[in-house]
């Protein structure tokens, strides 16, 4: 029940992921930190259009609630 925006905030305030400095076509906008690489994982989605593009997106494990008491609201 929250954005996608609010999520990736939270999941920076609470040291699980960065902005990547280096952003462009095909990469992530976030990368996991050390303590966030436990909970996520970097897969390969293409997109599919009339410029198909394959780019990494980072997808988090429901595990991470734990971090937040079970919950989003933390």
């Amino acid at each position: 029940g929250i954005s996608a925006r609010t999520m990736n905030n939270r999941l920076k305030r609470h040291g699980l992921q960065k902005r990547n400095r280096d952003f462009s076509k095909g990469q992530s906008a976030w990368l996991p930190t050390d303590k966030g690489r436990e909970y996520s994982i970097l897969t390969i989605e293409e997109h599919r259009g009339e410029d198909p593009t394959r780019y990494l997106h980072l997808k988090w494990s429901e595990r991470v609630l734990e971090l937040f008491g079970g919950s989003v609201a933390a």
